[in-house]
C-alpha cells in the first residue's frame, strides 16, 4: 500500500513538472529523491495531501531556477537538497 511508503526515488526519469498534489496519499513518506530530471516547475501545492513526516527532498541535477517557498509550507522538518537555485521566493 502506498500510504506506508517511506522512501521514493524518481531519479533520472525525464520529469519536467511537479504538478499539484503529485504525492497525495503518501502520508508516511520521509525521503524523496527526484535527482537528475529536467524539472523546471514545481507547483505551489505539489505536496498537498502528504503527511508532515518528510525530512529530505533531493532536487539536485535539475533545471529548476525558481520556486515558491509555499510549496514546502507544511513540511516543518524538511531539508531540501538543491542545485542551481537562483531565487527562492518567500510568499508567507
Amino acid at each position: 500500500m502506498l500510504s506506508s511508503l517511506v522512501s521514493l526515488s524518481l531519479n533520472h526519469n525525464q520529469i519536467q513538472v511537479l504538478h499539484q498534489a503529485a504525492f497525495q496519499g503518501l502520508v508516511s513518506l520521509v525521503r524523496l529523491s527526484i535527482y537528475g530530471n529536467k524539472i523546471i516547475v514545481i507547483d505551489t501545492l505539489v505536496f498537498q495531501g502528504i503527511g508532515n513526516n518528510m525530512t529530505r527532498i533531493n532536487l539536485g541535477g535539475n533545471q529548476l531556477h525558481l520556486f515558491n517557498s509555499k510549496s514546502f509550507i507544511n513540511l516543518t522538518f524538511l531539508k531540501v537538497l538543491l542545485n542551481l537555485i537562483i531565487r527562492f521566493e518567500r510568499l508567507f
